[in-house]
């Protein structure tokens, strides 16, 4: 692996810890202050990891057809026509 590419993994664990921290902060708050219970938040979170699950494989059962995938705005497939 060359150097650009340990970089850019080392920014994407940089992004995944900040966004943990500050998920785990808002929860709290929003536990703390009494809006949810930690079950509700928990069966909210569970709901739209299913929800997103879906998409996905929605998404991959029609785009793997085609040989190509777009997921997310990301876009893979046979070189230059991705």
């Amino acid at each position: 692996m060359n150097s650009i590419s340990k970089e850019i993994i080392n920014n994407l664990n940089k992004r995944l810890l900040t966004q943990g921290i500050i998920i785990e902060i808002l929860c709290g708050i929003l536990i703390n202050e009494g809006l949810v219970t930690e079950d509700e938040l928990e069966d909210m979170i569970q709901e739209n990891i299913e929800s997103q699950q879906d998409y996905i494989d929605k998404i991959m059962k029609e785009e793997t057809k085609d040989n190509n995938l777009s997921l997310m705005g990301l876009h893979f497939g046979p070189i230059g026509e991705a």
